[in-house]
């Protein structure tokens, strides 16, 4: 039996009090202290009343085979494991607090690519054009930084992208809340609010998120009301982690010709300050044609 908590004695004892006609201000004299009448009255009362219950609970628990018994808190699981004093098992629990983690994940991401969670390296394989060395390790170790993923179409950057987001809110239990959003519905998300209605409510989401996955940078129309460059802003100036895909055409040549033209070809989007900040993710991840 569970031990009676505060609420509970002070419910027993205005039933109490009910039951032999003590008013509220026979109880308590006006310093709040209680009056010698009523604790002669009413404390031995509740003190038997409690022991009684006390010995229907012992006398009812040594005879009772019942499972599941919620007076003797012996539970069912609803994977059918059998529990005491909780009505989940352990690993029904963690499974729960995994998915309440990755839930702001799952409603960012889009139907159809969920998934990919907890998505094999090779089976990712077929899907990404990149070594299955590199992408067991962006699966395993997935960064707490910048980063840039290039490449054309098809070539599956938002599907290792998203990949790892789902890793990445798996591998440590504080993790929570990381999102993925497309590039061209960030730029959008100001023009149904007028000056004065507050922010938009995606550009909020997207600037406090722990992780953002920006799709497609690069694609999208305009910027016109500077959605993407206050984001892109504000989190490197909080120093919050963002993972940028982009398709932009590269030039043939080196990487760092391909950089360049990547650079370039942004550039003409957005001011230069922009540029540095999107550029400055450690070293760019190249993934090929398929």
């Amino acid at each position: 039996m569970n031990e009676p908590t505060l609420d509970d004695l002070a419910a027993r004892a205005a039933e109490l009090r009910r039951q032999q006609g003590i008013s509220d201000r026979d109880v308590k004299p006006a310093n709040g202290a209680p009056t010698a009448e009523w604790l002669t009255a009413v404390v031995p009362n509740i003190i038997a009343d409690m022991q009684r219950k006390q010995a229907e609970a012992e006398e009812h628990a040594a005879s009772c085979t019942a499972d599941p018994c919620e007076r003797c808190e012996r539970y069912v699981c609803r994977c059918g494991a059998h529990v005491s004093g909780v009505a989940t098992c352990p690993t029904c629990s963690a499974r729960d607090a995994i998915a309440s983690r990755l839930q702001p994940t799952r409603d960012s991401v889009p139907a159809g690519l969920g998934e990919l969670d907890g998505i094999t390296a090779a089976a990712l394989a077929a899907r990404v054009a990149l070594p299955i060395e590199r992408i067991e390790r962006a699966l395993s170790t997935p960064p707490s930084r910048n980063m840039l993923l290039m490449g054309p179409t098809r070539a599956g950057k938002t599907t290792l992208a998203i990949a790892m987001l789902y890793a990445w809110v798996r591998a440590e239990r504080r993790r929570r809340g990381a999102i993925f959003v497309a590039a061209r519905d960030l730029s959008k998300a100001r023009r149904r609010y007028r000056l004065g209605d507050g922010e938009a409510p995606l550009v909020e989401r997207a600037l406090a998120a722990p992780l953002l996955l920006l799709d497609d940078l690069g694609q999208e129309a305009e910027d016109r009301d500077g959605c993407i460059s206050d984001v892109i802003y504000g989190r490197y100036d909080s120093h919050t982690p963002t993972w940028i895909t982009s398709g932009i055409d590269l030039p043939p040549g080196t990487e760092d010709d391909q950089l360049r033209g990547f650079a370039a070809a942004l550039a003409a989007r957005y001011d230069g300050g922009f540029v540095r900040r999107v550029l400055e993710t450690g070293k760019p991840i190249r993934l090929g044609a398929r």
